[in-house]
């Protein structure tokens, strides 16, 4: 603001003796504060900052926080201030349960026109207890602020929110099927119900808020007992978390913008479909980082996140923008956000079906992607419940995938033989066609096509059905069986017998080690290359994919 006014003066320009007075205004109150930091930042947390959580003592830590940063800001014990009271911007309630507008309070309603007569009431009542919060709000940063008159306006503004929340409550618990008193009071207690058009119904009532950020609980829906939701889509996802991006989406101005940290299974996973609708008709910006050998979060328990960015909505079509599936070792964290290199994908978001968004982080990824989507036929056209041709694989996604023509020996404490537990079949009509999948499954192109679509835990048989390959017009067939062939020799004799310990049990487990075969799979993505029709570029890409950390010394399990 100072700036602005310099320049103004410098350019000696004749001008209105009014204009940039509110500049002009708001420094002359900063310069009436002893410390201008400590007052431009308590305006900051008064004017700006928002949020609600369910749990009480979560409130009253955030705004402890807030204090501190504050209190930070003195260099003189005479720069001493009040504190902000900011008791009616960071608010203990539902995030999930209570109305957002008008509107839906009139859904709620119904056919009862009785009730619907009292719609203006609240919100003429609403706009009244808005004018007395900007009130308060403004008193706070007066630098003769009057106690009292500040004592009393926070008194008129708690009792019109009351009296507000009240008989909002009550449609609400109607809106719930909730009849008696005694009902009432429980389902009060439990459901908490936050109704944000009149508790920020400033910010609401000019379309929102313009930024939201979260990292909302991960937290499986049958596991939540205490209330029930009505009125979302993503109730199908079945977490807590993708409820929380459909609420935030609909708080969010129209020019807003909000960031969110959740698991990757929002664009990996089946159940997450709903989800991931709502997120493609945004502008989204979406990142995935692994949990190995560094992850986001420090001492928590392993979890694969993904980064949504979420700007308005599209207006002729979604705006999807990924990155790749990161990893990282801790010496790289400080330069892992700037490293982040985003690729428009939304021109084969679902080509592989629904419940997945990919993560590419390349104009060579897409190329890729197309070409595979040029061939008329997946996997899933030829696998068959019994067949001659039969592979197995484990569902444990390392650093290479293990698909098998035979299965690894397991011997337990007594010298007896045990059945893999883990290993799943494949069934082919024909030796040649389970030889050809073979090759494809234990290829880099198909490791790198799982990075792209799944949920980077297991290998699962969506991914497997939707490898989009026409077996029948594949040359020179016999390549694949000796390719497989001289794979299946070589993970042989690199294999190793390795004592492991299962709850109680040791066993001695036949553990195969695809590292040191990589000349040979090197091998067969090159015979994929020319099937697909990959440029040099592509297939070198593909032969590298994730190559320091899969051949790197330092990462268990991938010997």
């Amino acid at each position: 603001m100072r700036g602005f006014l310099d320049d103004l003066t410098r350019s000696r320009r004749k001008h209105r003796p009014e204009k940039l007075r509110d500049l002009r205004e708001a420094l002359a109150e900063v310069d009436r504060h002893a410390s201008e930091r400590y007052f431009i930042l308590k305006s900051i947390v008064i004017g700006n900052l928002y949020g609600v959580d369910i749990m009480e003592e979560a409130v009253e830590i955030c705004k402890l926080r807030l204090f501190l940063k504050l209190v930070s800001q003195l260099e003189r014990y005479d720069q001493i201030e009040p504190l902000p009271d900011i008791d009616f911007n960071v608010r203990a309630g539902n995030t999930l349960v209570g109305f957002t507008s008008l509107a839906e309070v009139k859904q709620a309603l119904g056919s009862d026109l009785i009730k619907r007569l009292s719609l203006s009431d609240i919100e003429e009542r609403a706009e009244i207890a808005d004018r007395a919060f900007r009130r308060f709000r403004t008193m706070q940063t007066e630098y003769d602020m009057d106690a009292g008159a500040f004592a009393d306006a926070k008194s008129e503004l708690r009792g019109r929110l009351d009296d507000l929340r009240e008989k909002l409550n009550r449609y609400l618990a109607d809106d719930y099927a909730v009849k008696s008193q005694a009902a009432f009071g429980s389902w009060l207690e439990s459901h908490q119900p936050f109704h944000w058009f009149v508790e920020f119904y400033g910010v609401m009532h000019r379309g929102g808020f313009e930024v939201i950020i979260g990292n909302p609980p991960y937290i499986e829906l049958k596991t939540v007992k205490q209330y029930r939701l009505k009125g979302y889509k993503c109730t199908e996802a079945g977490n807590l978390y993708a409820v929380m991006l459909e609420r935030s989406i609909s708080l969010c101005h129209p020019r807003g913008r909000s960031g969110f940290i959740v698991p990757v299974s929002s664009v990996s996973a089946d159940r997450y479909a709903t989800l991931q609708r709502e997120l493609s008709r945004q502008s989204l910006h979406y990142s995935s980082f692994d949990d190995r050998p560094s992850r986001l979060f420090d001492g928590l328990q392993h979890i694969r996140l993904a980064i949504h960015l979420i700007a308005p909505k599209a207006r002729l079509s979604p705006a999807l923008f990924s990155t790749g599936y990161n990893k990282w070792s801790s010496r790289e964290r400080a330069s892992l956000f700037a490293g982040l290199q985003y690729v428009r994908s939304n021109l084969i978001a679902g080509d592989s079906g629904k419940g997945t968004l990919p993560k590419l982080s390349s104009d060579c990824e897409h190329g890729i992607l197309t070409k595979l989507y040029k061939e008329g036929r997946s996997v899933a056209y030829y696998l068959r419940t019994t067949g001659r041709g039969r592979i197995c694989y484990t569902r444990k996604m390392g650093h290479f995938l293990q698909f098998l023509d035979f299965e690894p020996r397991i011997v337990d404490g007594a010298g007896n033989l045990r059945l893999p537990s883990e290993l799943k079949t494949l069934c082919f009509e024909s030796e040649v066609q389970a030889t050809m999948a073979l090759c494809c499954f234990n290829s880099h192109l198909f490791y790198w096509y799982m990075k792209v679509f799944s949920d980077c835990r297991n290998v699962n048989l969506r991914e497997i059905e939707s490898l989009p390959v026409d077996m029948d017009r594949s040359k020179n067939v016999q390549e694949y069986v000796t390719l497989a062939g001289k794979l299946m020799a070589d993970l042989l004799e690199n294999s190793e017998h390795r004592e492991m310990k299962f709850g109680s049990e040791t066993l001695t487990v036949q553990c195969t080690l695809p590292k040191y075969s990589k000349a040979i799979i090197d091998e067969i993505d090159c015979r994929l290359a020319q099937h697909y029709g990959f440029t040099d570029e592509e297939l070198d890409f593909i032969s590298n994919y994730d190559i320091k950390y899969r051949m790197g010394r330092d990462m268990r399990g991938t010997k």
